[in-house]
């Protein structure tokens, strides 16, 4: 009807014009738009732009067709046509999708009724008009790795999910990335035994129930990993008591049950079976043997081998392997001993595991240990004698701070020389000689006279001073001397400075040399190398296992004679270099002054330092042979110095009335070391040698040394002075 009315028109235009206008009247596509010659005074809405096109009419600004109407995907529907070809029923045949040959259809909202598109891009298709590319229909074109359709229904076969969230699927038609699930319901199992057999090649166990797995795909906090699954206590591979999973023993394990007690130190957890963790598990040891949980609390107060408070005792007598118990642990359970060791109150506690070690380094000993509250040195002395009359024991080791007898007396070193001098010093003999009575006949707190014409020791005394940390070191040095021997290569070293030059002459004298060991006798006695320089470098690079030397000194320095004048070298220079030697006589006047800071104590708790013998005034052992004959023979420290005063000291009180021995008074010297000590035959002393040590004192005396006073004691340990 449209292209009548339009042809019409065209008519009735043509027959009111002129002849010209017949130049516009063609309509060869027949769809009632007019093409000719010249259509200039025609409608333009009435021109067509194409004639041979009956669906395609309307002209754009530019006089050409404003639309297409093409075919793009030749599916035979059409698209932007000003008229569409219709099928038999009537319907236009418009394109929802021109691009797309399998989709044509148009839904209500102009979209395609079946789009037959592939967004998820596996290759299948989805709701296609014709058939399917290839056949590829896909069930869901939502997700890529699923297209099959259950048989006979509409539905997808599978649904390939990952339930699990480990990033691993089932159900699928494809796999991303390969990654098959083996267990959906596991997220640390997915690997796969094969291509073809999708069964768990892991099984993710946990056989110990211990909470950590093996055998995973996967390891979380949750879920973590075990070194080794039969072992409940432990999955660090470091503790693992079994290698991987089998029963063999690994012997490198942390894990372990040293002392056979039944419990266990260095485990990851502990159970039933591996019980711990185990308060003290050494090898070996009565007290860890006994203990797993009561270490603190499983105590010796008393020091006598029998304890209280500990997990079990175990042994009867003293020769099993355990610990004893003990019903007073006040009171020590012991009838004779050998040595008494008294230490300041404020050690109670603190040293209990070194004097443990002590004791067992000395099997074949009786030894005690009693704390001094504060209180004088006659209630100490009263202590030791009633020690020594009940218990028999041969020696005394003093540890810490403790009071300590003052001896006055004024002394004429050379008979030539009418100088007096008045000193007065700290002296052991007061705990040594146990039968002589001591006087203060000027009633000044220091003893002047004693009632024996001769001193004899009844037990030798020693001491161990300084911090809580030299101490604890002191005794681990003790430990190591015992079960290696020699801290340093058995060795004597003698330095005898210059105003004892004399001393050459006589070094037979004092046992220290022999044909036995010179390559490790060293001896300096000249000028040119009895300098403070030459001591220091080799008592820092060399050192000796025995030192004997012969230096001026006051407590804290040593003097070395240089040009008329003197070398101070003091504690600190010392230590800052390092000074390497073990057992010392140190013929140091006031060198071993243990009321203050003072040398023997420094050497003691040098890396190497075991024992010194030495004077808490002026003096010295004038005549050492005896004291290193003894060592020689293999008498300890302690026994070595009663019997040289007992032999020779007490003849001359004078220079011996404050030796002292500072360090362990049980020590023996290495073998080799003894050789040296006892292979060489003593000499008399002579006038002329006497003359040569008087006269050296003098030079001494020249230096006006200053040493703490009995006033100054007091002052610094008002609790150990009688009131």
């Amino acid at each position: 009807m449209r292209k009548l009315f339009v042809f019409l028109i065209i008519l009735l235009l043509s027959a009111c014009g002129d002849g010209e206008s017949q130049l516009c009247n063609d309509d060869f596509d027949g769809d009632g738009y007019v093409t000719g010659a010249d259509c200039s005074d025609v409608d333009p809405s009435l021109v067509d732009c194409d004639d041979n096109n009956p669906y395609l009419w309307g002209l754009n600004s530019e006089h050409s067709c404003a639309k297409k109407c093409i075919d793009q995907d030749q599916d035979g529907y059409f698209s932007e046509c000003d008229a569409y070809p219709q099928t038999e029923e009537g319907i236009e045949k418009i394109d929802c999708d021109d691009t797309n040959e399998r989709a044509w259809t148009r839904a209500k909202d102009g979209t395609c009724a079946f789009p037959c598109s592939d967004h998820d891009q596996d290759g299948y298709f989805f709701k296609c008009e014709g058939e399917y590319p290839d056949g590829k229909r896909d069930c869901y074109d939502n997700n890529q790795n699923i297209w099959r359709f259950k048989e006979g229904t509409d539905q997808c076969l599978f649904s390939c999910v990952d339930r699990d969230g480990d990033g691993y699927f089932t159900g699928c038609d494809h796999y991303p990335d390969g990654k098959i699930d083996c267990d959906d319901r596991n997220p640390r199992l997915f690997t796969v035994v094969s291509d073809s057999d999708f069964s768990c090649k892991n099984k993710c166990l946990d056989q110990d129930q211990d909470g950590h797995y093996i055998q995973c795909d996967l390891y979380d906090e949750a879920h973590p990993k075990d070194a080794c699954d039969r072992d409940p206590a432990n999955w660090v591979k470091e503790q693992c008591r079994y290698i991987g999973e089998s029963n063999e023993i690994n012997p490198q394990s942390t894990c372990v049950d040293q002392d056979g007690d039944g419990y266990y130190l260095n485990c990851n957890r502990y159970t039933e079976l591996v019980k711990g963790p185990d308060c003290d598990d050494r090898a070996g040891e009565p007290f860890a043997f006994d203990n797993w949980f009561s270490c603190n609390s499983c105590v010796d107060t008393d020091l006598d081998g029998y304890f209280v408070g500990c997990d079990r005792f175990s042994a009867k007598t003293k020769d099993q392997f355990g610990l004893l118990k003990d019903f007073n642990d006040q009171q020590a359970n012991l009838e004779q001993y050998d040595l008494l060791i008294i230490l300041n109150q404020e050690l109670k506690g603190k040293l209990d595991q070194e004097l443990l070690m002590y004791k067992k380094l000395y099997p074949d000993k009786g030894i005690n240990v009693i704390y001094f509250e504060n209180g004088t040195h006659k209630e100490m002395m009263t202590l030791i004698k009633t020690e020594y009359l009940e218990k028999g024991i041969k020696g005394v080791w003093l540890i810490g701070s403790l009071p300590t007898a003052w001896f006055e007396m004024d002394v004429q070193y050379d008979p030539s020389d009418p100088t007096i001098e008045h000193e007065e010093f700290p002296f052991d003999y007061y705990y040594s000689d146990l039968k002589t009575e001591w006087y203060d006949h000027d009633h000044d707190g220091l003893y002047d006279h004693f009632s024996e014409s001769k001193l004899n020791l009844s037990i030798y005394t020693a001491h161990l001073l300084g911090s809580l940390e030299e101490m604890k070191s002191y005794f681990q040095k003790l430990k190591q001397y015992h079960e290696t021997g020699s801290l340093i290569e058995p060795s004597v070293f003698v330095f005898i400075d210059d105003d004892w030059q004399y001393a050459g002459n006589y070094r037979n004298t004092y046992a220290l040399t022999g044909n036995y060991l010179k390559s490790q006798f060293t001896w300096y006695s000249n000028k040119e190398k009895t300098t403070q320089e030459k001591y220091l470098d080799f008592m820092s690079k060399n050192g000796a296992e025995f030192i004997f030397q012969w230096i001026h000194a006051d407590p804290a320095n040593l003097y070395f004679n240089v040009n008329f004048g003197h070398d101070i070298l003091n504690i600190d220079t010392m230590d800052h270099a390092g000074i390497k030697g073990s057992f010392f006589n140190l013929f140091n006047c006031s060198g071993s002054r243990f009321t203050e800071r003072n040398l023997a104590t420094f050497y003691t708790h040098q890396p190497y330092g075991l024992a010194t013998i030495g004077s808490a005034k002026t003096g010295a052992l004038l005549d050492a042979t005896q004291f290193h004959h003894a060592l020689g023979k293999g008498k300890s420290w302690g026994e070595a110095y009663q019997y040289w005063y007992n032999q020779y000291g007490a003849t001359n009180n004078d220079w011996h009335m404050a030796i002292v021995i500072q360090g362990d008074p049980l020590l023996t010297l290495s073998k080799v070391t003894r050789r040296v000590l006892s292979e060489t035959p003593s000499a008399p002393l002579t006038p002329e040698y006497l003359k040569m040590m008087r006269r050296s004192i003098k030079q001494y005396q020249k230096l006006h040394i200053q040493v703490n006073t009995f006033k100054d004691y007091c002052n610094k340990h008002p609790n150990f002075i009688e009131k």
